[in-house]
């Protein structure tokens, strides 16, 4: 990948980025392996994440 993809002149300084969770945006990886090859398992711990979230996050609507 050239570099110049890697260099944003505009984004904030290293170290001054905010977590993403405190911007209230979960993020939940999952190897394209599993994505492609299992689909059903991926998609029931996604809706067990959701859920769990859901009756933790006070803020949740």
């Amino acid at each position: 990948m050239p570099s110049a993809h890697l260099f944003n002149p505009k984004s904030p300084p290293e170290g001054t980025r905010r977590p993403l969770a405190t911007l209230g945006i979960l993020v939940v990886r999952f190897a394209h392996r599993r994505l492609v090859c299992e689909t059903d398992e991926v998609r029931r711990e996604i809706l067990a994440f959701l859920a769990s979230h859901r009756q933790r996050s006070p803020t949740h609507r």
